[in-house]
């Protein structure tokens, strides 16, 4: 994320460059006004509260370590319940997740690897 001395920088810069090139300092404020509005839309959005029982994508291969790819595919083929779709996180049922991973560690004698509750 861009700090806000970063962006008082920057406009500083601007302005240097607007006048070293003859340019109406007022050019370029509107140039940094157009930077910083570009900055602040691609800023992440703010992650949204888990429900209750659920958890990330992202933190069930960490927790788990199962890797992405298998998780998606689980999901995609409905083994895995998906409770909630936020703009930039997938929440899963984390008990949905849990049995099916028992479920296939059985099924192909495997060792249960990390399960925590």
């Amino acid at each position: 994320m861009i700090q806000a001395r970063t962006i008082e920088k920057l406009k500083d810069e601007s302005r240097e460059i607007a006048r070293e090139a003859g340019t109406d300092p007022e050019v370029a404020r509107k140039i940094m006004v157009a930077i910083e509005e570009r900055i602040k839309a691609k800023r992440r959005p703010i992650k949204e509260p888990a429900p209750e029982g659920s958890i990330t994508l992202s933190d069930a291969v960490r927790k788990y370590e199962i890797p992405l790819n298998t998780i998606s595919y689980w999901v995609d083929k409905k083994y895995v319940t998906v409770l909630k779709k936020a703009r930039n996180y997938l929440y899963l049922d984390e008990d949905s997740l849990i049995k099916f991973k028992e479920k296939r560690n059985r099924k192909h004698n495997r060792r249960s690897s990390k399960i925590v509750q």
